[in-house]
């Protein structure tokens, strides 16, 4: 499964409260969890590291993977999920809770992560500084407590979109350092887009080496190079077909394609359809 068609299904949804004087034993969950530091700061004790959450930091636990929550200096408020990934498991509604390692049977695990081809959530994932997640994540605690219409749909959709943002952020992480220069590398791109564009013409204009340019776009994007900028070609084409002031001659210009056959080309395989039967 690729990581954009991932869909959710979250079995319980809470607030978790804790002070200095609470704390919780070592368990094992049969279902992935997510906890997002609400308020406060704490420590998230798992096999291999000891994670330190201050608000806005978040933490997915794999099914089958121990994990402690250990009691705070002051006072520190989680929202928690317990959640699969897919819907497969979604008859099994009722929240499943975590159990000590001692009466822990792997047998039991709904769903394990690496089963749905996410490498990235494969192991234990710590995401810091997603502040932004705080009025989706108690949207929905609110949407599961209140049960109303849709709100499996409306939850699913809500936590797809912060799985892919911690993903990305993860990403981020891992290559910190060449992210400001990616984003220079993508903004000339986009602003330069009517001119020809190769890694050794970039290269020249930012003064950086041309295969390095090919790898902070990859990095970045997904794509390679050529890829990128084709679908960024394209991509900017469409708001110049919906003004509608343009030939497709002068839109293909204007975007920096050779002539028109090559644009029609390059759209049709991006689009689908040719740009004459695009609006």
């Amino acid at each position: 499964m690729n990581i954009s068609k991932i869909h959710p299904f979250i079995r319980y949804a809470h607030y978790i409260p804790i002070g200095s004087d609470v704390g919780f034993k070592c368990t094992i969950p049969y279902d992935h969890r997510l906890f997002y530091m609400y308020d406060g700061s704490a420590v998230v004790q798992t096999d291999k590291e000891v994670y330190t959450l201050v608000k806005g930091d978040v933490l997915i636990i794999p099914s089958g993977n121990k994990y402690q929550l250990l009691p705070p200096k002051d006072k520190a408020v989680y929202i928690a999920l317990n959640f699969d990934y897919t819907q497969s498991n979604s008859k099994q509604q009722k929240p499943i809770p975590p159990v000590e390692a001692e009466t822990f049977n792997s047998r039991l695990i709904l769903e394990k992560a690496g089963d749905v081809n996410i490498p990235v959530f494969n192991e234990v994932t710590y995401v810091s500084g997603m502040k932004e997640f705080s009025s989706r994540l108690t949207r929905i605690e609110r949407e599961y407590s209140q049960k109303l219409l849709y709100f499996e749909d409306i939850t699913s959709n809500i936590l797809a979109e912060l799985l892919l943002e911690c993903a990305r952020a993860q990403h981020g992480q891992k290559y910190k350092g060449s992210n400001d220069i990616a984003s220079i590398v993508i903004g000339y791109i986009n602003e330069n887009i009517e001119r020809p564009l190769s890694n050794k013409a970039i290269g020249e204009a930012l003064k950086l080496h041309p295969n390095y340019i090919s790898k902070l776009v990859k990095i970045s994007t997904g794509l390679p190079l050529h890829q990128y900028i084709m679908r960024t070609r394209v991509y900017h084409s469409i708001e110049l077909l919906t003004e509608n002031k343009l030939t497709v001659s002068e839109i293909a210009e204007q975007c920096g394609f050779c002539d028109i056959y090559h644009y029609s080309k390059s759209f049709k395989k991006i689009m689908g359809i040719p740009p004459s039967k695009y609006l």
